[in-house]
């Protein structure tokens, strides 16, 4: 009778699961303590259903470390497209603040150029007015014959005439290009702005990466602890 409820036992602990197998454990040991001629037998049949409810307890383990290293793995490739579209965006962001700053650079100079050339106007007028007054004065002294004073002085009036709307039109294109340039130099502070938001982002996303790598190779490790012990 006793190796009749020993098979039956068995079959049921290898059937039932970890759990039911430590509950059978724990009658066959109370049928054990209660003595009788199957004593013996049943401390022996508790001792292999405690092998049997271990192995079945690393069964469990290892489909259940298999599934979380599974799952590992997917948030491995998921952090690793994650980390690429964050270089790739990152990348980008790089080519565009560069050519920000080129284009601010040559803003820069163009304004520049405007500038040197609408402050030598500037000067070309006041030589122009300091000549016309300077010819004004020496016809005044020269009296009836300062006729040829006065042609000369025509003459620097038509100058004068044409520098200074050279030089208007040229103070005006230095104040186009100065607010051309101010947006310009907006537009690279931002897209630098840009740059330091995606370098977090990617440095986020790598650490991740690596957080996700990491769990995967510890889980890795722990299946195969659990598989040499089956």
């Amino acid at each position: 009778m006793a190796t009749e409820l020993r098979a039956k036992l068995v079959i049921d602990a290898e059937t039932e699961g970890e759990k039911s197998v430590e509950a059978l454990v724990i009658d066959v040991e109370k049928l054990a303590a209660a003595g009788g001629d199957a004593a013996p037998q049943l401390q022996l049949l508790a001792a292999e259903l405690r092998g049997l409810a271990q192995q079945q307890g690393l069964v469990d383990q290892f489909a259940r470390l298999k599934a979380q290293t599974a799952a590992y793995g997917a948030e491995v490739e998921k952090a690793q497209a994650s980390t690429k579209a964050a270089a790739l965006a990152l990348k980008e962001k790089q080519q565009a603040l560069q050519q920000a700053q080129a284009a601010e650079a040559a803003m820069a100079a163009t304004l520049a150029e405007a500038r040197q050339q609408h402050d030598l106007l500037g000067q070309a007028v006041a030589e122009a007015k300091t000549e016309l007054k300077t010819l004004g004065a020496a016809a005044k002294e020269a009296g009836a014959d300062s006729a040829l004073q006065a042609e000369r002085m025509k003459d620097v009036r038509a100058q004068l005439g044409v520098l200074k709307a050279e030089y208007k039109e040229a103070g005006a294109q230095v104040k186009v290009l100065a607010a051309e340039q101010r947006e310009s130099a907006a537009a690279m502070r931002q897209v630098g702005n840009d740059v330091k938001v995606a370098t977090q982002a990617f440095d986020a996303q790598r650490a991740a990466a690596q957080k996700a790598n990491q769990a995967y190779a510890q889980g890795r490790v722990e299946l195969q602890r659990t598989r040499d012990a089956m």
